[in-house]
């Protein structure tokens, strides 16, 4: 029951968190995206783009190691999470099974901003070591600042990709293990279902409902 209880507990924090947090929009979205890739810090460009391209969580980018990024594949492995605590020095956790080791989808232009950047081995976002929160904070600021990002959190660009992914068409199943969730509760009430940009997109399906009416008028 104690076990039972902490779930619901972690699961109801993860919905506020995100629930919380806002969708961008498509074109907003595509504009950050191409330019990312000019960010003229490497650091920025690693953090940004991991942040905008897959949906991770932000403590999972933080924990990311380039041990785990296959490029060529186009797959990272989320072994671990970063978290901060104190707002100052990481806290690795790592998965407790190997069940846990979920895969992520690395799409060809997040390819071509990490290879130029690859390492052996290490954190991407840090070394031997992640980052302080410092000073992930200060890329963060910078690279907001440099791509003209107000009034939104690292948090949104996981609820944007998310609520892309619904609005593409995928079932709520398939959503929620791209995401890394362990069941479709979050998908279904947290990610937007009726954004403008959504609704549209069902434009040509409610045509074809409709489409014999001037015909038998």
């Amino acid at each position: 029951q104690q076990q039972t209880r902490r779930r619901v507990e972690r699961l109801m924090n993860e919905m506020l968190e995100e629930y919380e947090q806002g969708a961008y929009y498509y074109q907003e979205v595509l504009r950050i995206k191409r330019e990312i890739p000019s960010l003229d810090v490497r650091n920025e460009r690693l953090f940004m783009g991991l942040l905008v391209y897959t949906g991770m969580r932000p403590e999972e980018v933080m924990g990311l190691r380039w041990e785990d990024v296959h490029l060529g594949k186009q797959y990272a492995e989320i072994k671990r999470a970063v978290t901060y605590p104190k707002k100052n020095q990481p806290v690795i956790k790592g998965t407790k099974t190997k069940k846990s080791v979920r895969t992520v989808i690395l799409p060809k232009a997040l390819v071509e901003i990490l290879t130029p950047c690859a390492e052996s081995e290490g954190f991407i976002c840090g070394g031997e070591q992640p980052w302080t929160w410092a000073v992930m904070d200060n890329i963060k600021r910078r690279a907001y600042k440099k791509l003209r990002i107000k009034g939104f959190s690292n948090y949104d660009f996981r609820s944007t990709f998310g609520t892309q992914l619904k609005e593409s068409g995928l079932s709520s199943a398939i959503v929620a293990d791209l995401m890394g969730h362990a069941d479709t509760r979050m998908v279904e009430t947290v990610y937007a279902r009726t954004r403008h940009e959504g609704v549209m997109k069902q434009l040509e399906a409610v045509e074809a409902i409709n489409s014999g009416i001037t015909a038998d008028l």
